[in-house]
């Protein structure tokens, strides 16, 4: 498995779609950080997702566009650029990180078993929900 070498992840799409937002009423389950992928666990508050598991938290519902702190109010984005790092392969797919939540892998993880994003340019990466949450998420 090979760790994504992030830089200081932004997003970089100026104007997103209303359709690609979620926000109300979520609230943030722990410290989120900007660009992290992340899910909403049965407590209703987000959380990191991540590949370690074949489980809830391997489901991404959206991603941060900017740092969040516990209890307060979240909106995540999907279907939208964010400059993540350098050196990065245009057209390859990303999953979940199974040693860092939230974070990005160039190969498949056990919960992260489907891409959640691929790169655009070699500092630029594309989001997404996966697969699972397409299907049943929110």
């Amino acid at each position: 498995m090979a760790e994504v070498t992030e830089g200081a992840p932004s997003m970089c799409t100026p104007s997103p779609p209303f359709n690609a937002h979620l926000s109300d009423p979520l609230v943030a389950g722990e410290v989120l950080d900007a660009g992290r992928a992340c899910y909403i666990k049965s407590d209703g508050k987000v959380y990191q997702a991540t590949g370690a598991a074949d489980n809830a938290a391997a489901i991404v519902h959206g991603w941060t566009p900017k740092k969040y702190y516990v209890g307060n109010p979240v909106t995540l984005y999907n279907d939208v650029n964010f400059e993540y790092g350098s050196g990065l392969t245009p057209g390859a797919p990303l999953y979940l990180s199974a040693t860092n939540p939230g974070r990005l892998s160039t190969t498949a993880t056990t919960g992260g078993k489907v891409p959640c994003a691929f790169v655009v340019s070699a500092d630029k990466i594309r989001v997404m929900r996966t697969a699972q949450a397409q299907k049943i998420g929110p």
